[in-house]
């Protein structure tokens, strides 16, 4: 039987925009309690001196999110000096996420050019004093009622300060990622945008986030993976019963945001 390169080309497309959805799709505490439970267990854990955890203000990812020219919101894991303590820049994005090595290995913080002083740096980081034999229910228990924290805004940082910290992070953690970014699209989702739905669940003037661990054999290279969560205006996290009700009719609780982009190079072409 033959086909056309075309239909092939169509048929491949499909196939990967639907892995890609798999990906992306929201996540909820239990979930995401996992994936923390299993970067404490791993050695990751203690070379980041505990330290995967952050917060910061959602105000310019919003309206980042809002604009039509932005695709993604970029996160580069950054180490500063010589520390292993892991840290994230962020920037906006007018690219579609490409499964290709080439072009992933061709994104750089000041490629594609954004507006001056576009790339800021997480200034919130927080230890958390986990401990290896830790039950998955205490994560879990911690993650959902993080104590209220005072947050402070971004810090701009230009591109050349930000290419050396996510390389020296890609030193340290080289056997974990082979890309140091976390690539969150602005556009997929069911109904409307992820990353929408994610900043309209309830009030959410702030942004937690969390360095988690994944074994799945998709992610081989790019285990260290960048869950997002719902923070209130006290600096804790949003509840499942805080969130408004058009958004529990949907997804019966609070979501975050998981599984962002890359996966193992070339995965969805093999």
């Amino acid at each position: 039987m033959f086909f056309s390169a075309g239909f092939l080309e169509k048929k491949l497309n499909n196939y990967t925009m639907e892995l890609n959805e798999k990906f992306i799709e929201p996540i909820g505490y239990s979930k995401a309690a996992e994936y923390l439970k299993a970067i404490v267990d791993s050695p990751v854990f203690a070379q980041m001196d505990g330290h995967i955890s952050g917060v910061f203000k959602a105000e310019k990812l919003t309206k980042w999110v809002g604009q039509k020219n932005v695709k993604g919101i970029l996160f580069w894991f950054c180490n500063s000096g010589s520390s292993t303590i892991p840290t994230l820049a962020v920037q906006k994005i007018m690219k579609e996420y490409q499964d290709s090595s080439d072009w992933l290995a061709s994104l750089l913080p000041n490629r594609p050019v954004v507006h001056i002083k576009g790339l800021r740096m997480v200034s919130d980081v927080i230890k958390k004093n986990y401990h290896y034999d830790i039950p998955l229910k205490d994560i879990l228990n911690d993650i959902q009622n993080e104590d209220p924290l005072k947050v402070n805004a971004f810090y701009f940082r230009d591109s050349g300060n930000v290419d050396a910290m996510r390389d020296q992070f890609r030193s340290n953690y080289s056997t974990n990622v082979n890309f140091p970014f976390a690539y969150f699209s602005t556009a997929y989702g069911k109904g409307s945008p992820y990353f929408e739905q994610f900043l309209k669940q309830g009030d959410v003037p702030f942004i937690r986030y969390y360095l988690g661990y994944s074994k799945d054999s998709v992610f081989t290279g790019q285990q260290i993976r960048l869950i997002l969560a719902p923070c209130k205006a006290d600096g804790s996290n949003l509840k499942d019963n805080e969130c408004t009700p058009k958004h529990l009719e949907k997804f019966n609780g609070a979501i975050l945001l998981q599984n962002s982009w890359p996966p193992k190079p070339q995965i969805l072409t093999e």
